[in-house]
């Protein structure tokens, strides 16, 4: 997540929450934080379709015997010196 979209999921926020007191004009807060919810939200999806289409897939991770021959291999070279 980009700081802007960081910082407009905080503004966000801090509407909703002067949406939630009793004063006049608090459904103009509470629309506006959904709407800053959307515009987030759809960035996001973009982002992660475009990656996608790219062939950037989410992060690989070993499996469990790779690592654990990985870990042996650094503690026998640590114990041979």
């Amino acid at each position: 997540m980009r700081r802007f979209e960081t910082l407009l999921a905080l503004l966000a926020v801090v509407l909703a929450s002067l949406a939630a007191l009793q004063i006049p004009g608090r459904l103009v807060f509470a629309l506006a934080a959904i709407m800053i919810l959307t515009f987030i939200c759809s960035l996001r999806l973009r982002a992660m379709i475009k990656q996608k289409e790219q062939g950037g897939g989410g992060p690989t991770y070993p499996d469990a015997a790779d690592r654990a021959r990985q870990i042996r291999e650094q503690r026998q070279k640590r114990f041979d010196r």
